[in-house]
């Protein structure tokens, strides 16, 4: 064969190995643009059900796909249980139906992030990604318009996201252990440093608190790992880390007086009394109050998947500043991830949710420390994005979901071809026994 149909070869095989993974990419890639992820996630959804139909349990319930497919059923078998008491079934009814597509969706990721190739890849896409989200952001902040010329807003860096936006911050602290990852494998301590330091600032000026504490518990959670793995070391960089930390935090907070600003409305809560708080969490008390009231009166199965807003105006008080006259609705959600789940799917939801965190935190810790490696980016985006002490995105929005089961998927994949190779490593150094 010629040199030259080899190398033709060559490229249709890394085509037809690469496409899969160039489409989860697109799939994050897509996510400044709205509803335009949708188009990526019907492909993954078709895609899923066909290896669904052609491999059967092989994917579903094997593997990884068996931690998948337990997880989705904890959290969409209470949705459809919302449906009889929901307050707009015709909205439920559509949304526990479409909310399948993430299902498909996760088992086209499974199949594809099998092999280690694909994964590396994936992270590589993801990392060269975000760092262009940080470029852009960083020359939205010096120049007042982004490379795609969207305005700065005060107090909002928000990037190719948007001027509309407030996602941009969120997005990318969730995303961010796909670059800290990179790094660190790839990088010397001095690139590891800068790039953590940049993403600490752009997250500090895109303005939005839950985005904060996502970055926060990302950190930790490098930090522990650290802490485990190599005491000395963590220690030492853990003081580094503060006092870099620090410095860029005081910088943002002397010389950017929109982050002031609002550094010092959320510093309220320290006063403890109940205005002091409120103001603190954006008004956000009443909110959650009702979803508590919701909860109560409608304790099993809730008032349905995208109801809260409709059932909302019967639990608030006559001055709730929240409520919308012209539509007869309320807060469009709850701001916070259980109190969302406990008022529209009820205790069959809380129950359900506990136990998918459950599993999660059980097959992590029975995951051998050599696949942990593999599968620590996607744990600390899961982390980040379930931290219960956060004020969240509505849980079944289309952000959620495809940033939750993108993320659960690529989480199972890794655990399950991690445990799969230290368990065929373990049977090899095994001696061989002969009769």
């Amino acid at each position: 064969m010629s040199g030259a149909a080899l190398s033709s070869s060559g490229l249709r095989g890394r085509l037809r190995d690469g496409w899969p993974v160039l489409l989860i990419g697109l799939t994050l890639a897509a996510l400044p643009f709205a509803r335009s992820v949708e188009l990526f996630i019907l492909i993954m959804a078709l895609l899923g059900a066909r290896a669904l139909i052609k491999q059967g349990r092989a994917l579903a319930w094997s593997g990884g796909g068996r931690l998948f497919s337990m997880l989705f059923l904890l959290l969409w078998v209470p949705m459809l249980l919302s449906i009889p008491d929901a307050v707009q079934r015709d909205k439920a009814l559509l949304g526990v139906l479409g909310y399948v597509r993430f299902y498909f969706a996760g088992l086209f990721v499974l199949q594809v992030m099998a092999g280690e190739a694909a994964r590396r890849r994936l992270l590589m896409l993801s990392a060269f990604l975000l760092l262009f989200w940080l470029a852009d952001a960083l020359v939205q902040l010096f120049f007042h318009r982004d490379l795609f010329g969207y305005r700065y807003l005060p107090g909002r860096l928000n990037a190719l996201f948007g001027e509309e936006s407030k996602r941009f911050g969120y997005v990318l602290a969730v995303l961010s252990p796909l670059l800290l990852e990179f790094v660190r494998r790839h990088s010397p301590r001095w690139v590891q440093a800068a790039v953590a330091l940049t993403l600490l600032l752009v997250v500090l000026l895109a303005g939005s608190r839950a985005a904060w504490i996502m970055l926060f518990v990302i950190f930790c959670g490098y930090f522990l790992i650290y802490l485990r793995d190599q005491r000395r070391k963590a220690l030492r960089w853990l003081g580094v880390g503060l006092v870099s930390g620090l410095a860029v935090v005081l910088a943002a907070y002397l010389f950017y007086p929109p982050f002031t600003a609002r550094m010092d409305t959320s510093l309220l809560v320290l006063k403890g009394d109940a205005e002091s708080i409120d103001t603190a969490i954006s008004l956000r008390l009443p909110i959650w109050e009702v979803a508590l009231k919701m909860y109560a009166e409608h304790p099993v199965n809730g008032v349905g998947v995208h109801g809260f807003r409709y059932a909302y105006p019967r639990y608030a008080l006559a001055d709730d500043p929240f409520i919308r006259p012209d539509s007869a609705t309320g807060a469009l959600h709850t701001h916070h991830l259980w109190l969302e789940i406990a008022a529209e799917t009820g205790s069959v939801g809380l129950l359900g949710f506990a136990a998918a965190m459950g599993l999660l935190v059980m097959r992590w810790r029975q995951t051998p420390r050599a696949a942990q490696r593999l599968a620590l980016p996607w744990m600390l985006v899961l982390a980040a994005l379930l931290f219960p002490f956060n004020t969240h995105v509505p849980t079944y929005s289309l952000l959620m979901s495809v940033l939750l089961w993108l993320t659960a998927a690529l989480y199972c994949a890794a655990c399950g071809a991690g445990a799969a190779h230290h368990q065929a490593g373990v049977r090899a150094a095994q001696p061989t026994k002969f009769n």
